[in-house]
């Protein structure tokens, strides 16, 4: 064309194989890919190789602390010559200090090795 530029047709298909030692160019009508077919019927594009994987950038800044969960449902209690197999105990540390809340007051239907509050005192059955 006069103004330097050439028209390639959009086809849905490759172009037949041209002859030796030559090429034909078009648009590959289902990626709108400029694509080319030599001489031996391959289909090449015009993207050349991948290059390498940049370096990883830098890490994040850390988000902010969740809000804490609700606090469940109470286990079932120990009542006589029952040994309670799920208690609710919640315990959370602080700045060098530990605390434990919903422990048992009395060692009744305790097991050997279970701890249990003594007005403030933790004993072990």
């Amino acid at each position: 064309m006069s103004d330097g530029t050439i028209n390639l047709p959009k086809r849905s298909t490759s172009p037949a194989t041209p002859a030796t030692d030559r090429y034909k160019i078009y648009v590959d009508g289902t990626d709108d890919e400029v694509k080319f077919v030599d001489d031996l019927g391959t289909v090449k594009t015009f993207k050349g190789d991948q290059g390498i994987q940049g370096v990883q950038g830098d890490q994040g800044d850390q988000g902010d602390q969740g809000d804490q969960g609700v606090q469940g449902d109470t286990g079932p209690s120990a009542g006589p010559n029952i040994h309670a197999t799920t208690m609710l105990v919640d315990v959370s540390t602080k700045t060098a200090t530990l605390n434990i809340s919903h422990i048992p007051k009395s060692a009744t239907g305790l097991l050997s090795g279970d701890v249990w509050s003594d007005r403030g005192t933790l004993k072990i059955v």
